[in-house]
Parts: structure tokens; C-alpha cells; sequence
């Protein structure tokens, strides 16, 4: 008998769980210490620890990209595997793109004429993420979600057919942690 994956109301309310942790790190970037004084620690602790919502939204998108491949491969129909694949992206980076390009272009020339670095190298650098890449600075956030957007098919198809699936995703686990502690370190050096 085969196995389902049922997370009942995680799955239910993956929007509003979205919602709640974009919140949490909203909160957590505008009311940081030092910029604000805090009667009670508590409260402090509190507020601090918005960055978790960081965290809650990174499992929920992964749970809502799994939802999302896993309905997509579920549908009985003839095409091919890269066209699945490539319609998946399209969706994906459709209803994300628009937003972040509006948004990101709008900071990015502030940004740019606030620091007197407005160019056009600057602007295209900082809205591909590259300069994330390359100099650790940037809007670090989209940057880790388009290498994990762009791994998430490949590794959700071979979680399906490997026997080892704890075993893949350490193995996934470890080198994105590796990697990025790899990364912090280059660029920790570099700023020292």
C-alpha cells in the first residue's frame, strides 16, 4: 500500500503562514536594537526573533513547491518530462518576477542615488543578484531562492525514484550548508 503525505492544515493555510512569517521579519528589520529602546527584554526577545520568520517561509515555499511538482506529475497526460519542467519555471517565476523586479528596481535606483552608485552595471548586478554572489551585499533573500528554484525539480524528481531518501537530502542539506558557510567565509575574509 502506498504511503500519502498529508499535512492538513499546514498545507491549508500555507498562504497565511507565509503572510505571518513575512510579518515576523518585517517587525524583526524595523524595530532591531539598537534602533529602538525597549522596556521589557522580553518584548525585546520577542521582536529579535522575528528572524524565524525567515525560516517559516522557506519551508513553506519548499512544502508549496513540492504541492505544486507533485500535482504537476500526478497529471495523466503525454508531455514530456522538460516541458513539465519548463512549465513549472514559467509559473513560478511568474508570479515572482513581476513583483520583485517592480519592487527591486524601485530600491535598487533609491539605494543607488542615496549611495551615489547608480550605474547601469549596478542596477542589472544587483537585480540579477549577482552582486549578492560576488561582493555579499544585496537583497540575500532572492538570491538563495533561485538556486533552490532552480534545483527543486531535479531533486524532486530523484527523491522519487532513489530508495535513500534521507540519504539525498542530507547530502543536499549539507552541501548547501557547506556552500554557504564557504561563502560567508570568503567574503567574512574579504571585508577584514
Amino acid at each position: 500500500m502506498k504511503r500519502t503525505f498529508d499535512l492538513g492544515l499546514l498545507s491549508d493555510y500555507r498562504t497565511e503562514l507565509m503572510g505571518i512569517a513575512a510579518i515576523m521579519v518585517v517587525i524583526c528589520h524595523c524595530l532591531q536594537p539598537p534602533s529602538i529602546y525597549y522596556h521589557s527584554e522580553i518584548i525585546k526577545w520577542f521582536l529579535v526573533q522575528g528572524n524565524r520568520g525567515v525560516d517559516i517561509f522557506f519551508f513553506v515555499s519548499g512544502l508549496g513547491l513540492c504541492i505544486s511538482l507533485g500535482k504537476l506529475f500526478r497529471t495523466k497526460n503525454s508531455m514530456p518530462i522538460n516541458k513539465k519542467i519548463r512549465r513549472w519555471y514559467l509559473r513560478r517565476f511568474s508570479r515572482i518576477l513581476p513583483v520583485y523586479l517592480a519592487l527591486g528596481l524601485l530600491y535598487f535606483v533609491f539605494e543607488g542615488i542615496r549611495n551615489d552608485t547608480l550605474t547601469i552595471p549596478y542596477l542589472i548586478g544587483n537585480i540579477t543578484t549577482v552582486q549578492y554572489w560576488f561582493t555579499g551585499k544585496g537583497i540575500w533573500f532572492i538570491a538563495a531562492l533561485i538556486p533552490l528554484y532552480i534545483v527543486t525539480p531535479f531533486y524532486y524528481l530523484l527523491f522519487r525514484r532513489i530508495d535513500k531518501k534521507l540519504v539525498l537530502t542530507v547530502f543536499f542539506g549539507d552541501n548547501m550548508f557547506i556552500s554557504r558557510l564557504l561563502f560567508q567565509r570568503k567574503h567574512t575574509a574579504s571585508l577584514g
